[in-house]
């Protein structure tokens, strides 16, 4: 079990580390951002505590080498998913392909969003040094989001038997 938490916890400093060092020298359009994606299927799969430490580890890369500027990207995703780990409990239940695609554009626009309040609050110490702006390849994050969860989604779907793809025909 404690194999487990280290391999992901090994997935999200690599996820990091892909989003600092691999992903600035990327076109647009390759734009794959995995680390709020892989937390998505993890905490819908039902690895809550996993999936956290994954993240935590992931955001503790992006914080080390992101020091220019006022981000505190631990915090700020930790928020995230506690607000995602509400709303798939609560609202999202089901545990389909759609509503695990509906849960990661949540966690991109509350990703986005705790971003902007944090680039706000930095702003009231100096608003030339903190300026806020919605990705230029918004629209391809978002796109890759939704592939990497739908695809994971049947991966592990089709892997495990958690989860159910195909709907259930009755006998009349």
């Amino acid at each position: 079990m404690m194999w487990r938490w280290l391999f992901l916890v090994m997935v999200g400093m690599l996820a990091g580390i892909w989003e600092i060092a691999i992903l600035p020298f990327l076109p647009s359009g390759l734009g794959v951002r995995p680390l709020l994606p892989i937390a998505v299927l993890l905490l819908v799969s039902g690895a809550r505590s996993r999936a956290f430490s994954g993240l935590i580890a992931g955001a503790l890369v992006l914080d080390a080498y992101k020091w220019a500027y006022f981000d505190v990207a631990t915090l700020r995703l930790v928020v995230v998913f506690m607000l995602l780990d509400v709303i798939a409990q609560r609202f999202l239940t089901n545990r389909s392909v759609y509503a695990t695609i509906v849960l990661a554009v949540i966690a991109r626009g509350l990703d986005w969003l705790s971003s902007f309040i944090l680039a706000l609050v930095s702003g009231l110490m100096d608003s030339a040094r903190y300026p806020w702006q919605l990705p230029v390849d918004a629209g391809w994050i978002i796109l890759w989001d939704i592939v990497l969860v739908g695809m994971g989604f049947l991966l592990i779907a089709s892997f495990t038997r958690r989860f159910a793809t195909t709907g259930r025909v009755s006998d009349f």
